[in-house]
């Protein structure tokens, strides 16, 4: 009996929940501590924490600014930090992460649900758990950005077309409902979703249109425009309001992206950041972008390694990729596999067309929404190659995924390494943390640290700060979060007597990276450090106070956005 009921475990999907776990695992340790919180983060913490605290008609009609631009998206990724903030009655900066979690938590089944549309069983539990112990994926889901969740918005909206187009599946209204849902949110988070997306719609059913009315009624086409409609009304009243600047600030935001930089220097950084941010979600691999020496017939010239990387990852993979799945969609019988054949190439081609335009201006979060795509080719290249390769191709297979899976754990672990050493050391080569452009390796651990300090250092008085820039709000919110009542207040006569001041600064810096007048008029009484972080503590030299390059509670918290104003709920009630 005990043998039968062995026999009848399954063991492969067992193995799949267990890889789950383990990717949860990562993503969720130390989650708090490990946090990203910095300039992005308060700010939209701040907005929302106004709607907890005030009322639901408190929320902005828009969401976050496009980068580099004054276009405002929609504003989903707000509401679901609402949402969470309501659910957990929590401020603490990681409600507003939770979103962020879960939604790449639940990328993972959703994705094996979706390969399973041409891969069997076996490959689709494999691909699958590629995505959970992925690196690139880990790493954006523990922080709070509203591009985080496109790969769970994509990969579910990608299902749902491919749903409402399979004669097998005979709910297609609630598969109607998925996608115009799915759709509406994932344009939200990001404007390249928000221009690739329909292009993606539009080519896929021009492609489908013989059969249309076989998938598609009037009906269900209005369904999914009433869906879209009730998602981007805010959008619609708040230009309403405005009047039409945002709306007038979309061909404004494509133009400032486009066009920055001659075409040809986008084009050859658009095919450089695909090729090195591939290999990174392929192999948790982060190139340095050190220089190193080549050798051509004896002769040594220097070379850019990531360019090189690149253009490696073009010819070994991506092309000989593309090719394949263009192949396999000319020789697929089987309508659904033709189909999903044909909306992984739509996938592709859309994404490098919009990619290409703002070359110079990609970074790492501009792959969340192709993350899939590598994978779901690593799975085309490999089972070709097992077909060709005969009685080594199962060995061949095992090398290339023991790579895949042993990189990204590799990478996990040696950014976790790093983010644990600048909680004790002085110096840390943050070169695995990519997400930021100059990452100096700082989380939320430092900042609750400092705060702490500055709170139990300055008991009675008020506090006054200075740091840099990215750390001014994040600051803020963790002292209005520790509950420090003790608030400055702006004034042109401050007493030594009544007042602290501190400043937050790296430790090797020190207090050479702020403004010349912090430290020409002010000298250090005490210094604690943590980590790469320190904490300054100054008094005023001859008795004299300075304030202009200090910044009050009272300071921040009236600051407000000057490139576009916000519309909040209440204001189209009451008007």
């Amino acid at each position: 009996m005990i043998k039968q009921a062995i026999s009848k475990i399954d063991w492969k999907l067992g193995a799949f929940f267990l890889i789950i776990a383990i990717g949860v695992f990562l993503r969720v340790w130390h989650f708090s501590d490990w946090l990203f919180f910095k300039l992005d983060q308060a700010r939209d913490s701040f907005l929302i924490l106004q709607a907890y605290e005030k009322g639901i008609e408190y929320l902005p009609l828009l969401g976050p600014r496009a980068g580099g631009t004054n276009l405002l998206l929609g504003p989903a990724y707000y509401y679901f930090q609402y949402i969470s903030l309501i659910i957990t009655q929590n401020t603490h900066p990681a409600a507003f992460a939770y979103p962020d979690l879960i939604f790449s938590i639940l990328a993972i089944p959703t994705f094996y649900v979706l390969l399973k549309k041409y891969f069997d069983r076996n490959w689709s539990l494999i691909l699958a758990s590629v995505l959970s112990l992925n690196f690139f994926a880990i790493e954006y889901s523990r922080f709070s950005w509203n591009p985080n969740p496109l790969p769970f918005f994509t990969i579910l909206f990608f299902l749902s077309i491919l749903n409402i187009f399979d004669e097998r599946e005979k709910r297609k209204t609630l598969w109607i409902i998925i996608a115009a849902v799915s759709f509406s949110v994932a344009s939200q988070l990001h404007f390249l979703a928000f221009l690739a997306f329909p292009t993606i719609i539009v080519l896929f059913v021009f492609f489908q249109w013989r059969n249309l009315k076989k998938f598609i009624s009037l009906k269900r086409v209005g369904l999914f425009l009433l869906i879209f409609f009730l998602a981007y009304l805010p959008w619609l009243l708040n230009d309403i309001e405005s009047p039409w600047r945002n709306l007038r600030n979309i061909r404004k935001a494509f133009l400032t992206k486009s066009f920055s930089t001659s075409f040809s220097s986008q084009i050859l950084s658009g095919f450089n950041s695909f090729g090195e941010n591939w290999l990174t979600i392929l192999t948790g691999y982060v190139s340095s972008g050190k220089m190193i020496a080549a050798t051509i017939f004896g002769r040594y010239y220097e070379v850019d390694k990531t360019i090189m990387i690149a253009v490696c990852v073009w010819i070994l993979f991506i092309i000989p990729s593309v090719a394949l799945n263009w192949k396999l969609l000319r020789d697929e019988k089987d309508p659904a596999r033709k189909r999903f054949l044909l909306l992984v190439l739509l996938w592709f081609l859309t994404f490098c067309a919009v990619y290409i335009p703002i070359g110079n201006q990609l970074r790492p979060r501009y792959f969340l929404a192709t993350l899939a795509l590598p994978m779901i080719y690593l799975g085309f290249d490999l089972l070709w190659l097992k077909k060709k390769i005969g009685k080594f191709g199962a060995l061949f297979v095992f090398a290339a995924l023991a790579v895949v899976f042993a990189g990204n754990l590799a990478g996990t672990q040696l950014w976790f390494q790093e983010i644990r050493a600048t909680q004790t050391q002085d110096k840390v080569n943050s070169q695995k943390t990519f997400i930021f452009k100059g990452d100096d390796g700082v989380v939320l651990w430092h900042i609750e640290q400092a705060v702490r300090y500055m709170k139990e250092n300055c008991q009675g008085k008020q506090i006054y700060y200075t740091s840099y820039p990215v750390y001014i709000k994040s600051i803020y919110y963790m002292l209005k979060y520790q509950d420090v009542r003790d608030v400055a207040v702006k004034s042109d006569q401050i007493s030594e007597k009544n007042a602290c001041f501190y400043a937050v600064a790296h430790t090797t810096g020190g207090m050479r990276g702020l403004h010349s007048s912090v430290s020409d008029n002010y000298t250090i009484a005490d210094r604690q450090k943590f980590g790469k972080m320190s904490v300054y503590h100054l008094l005023p030299k001859n008795n004299d106070v300075n304030i202009k390059k200090f910044y009050s509670i009272s300071d921040v918290e009236v600051a407000k956005e000057t490139r576009v104003r916000r519309i909040l709920w209440k204001d189209i009630f009451t008007n």
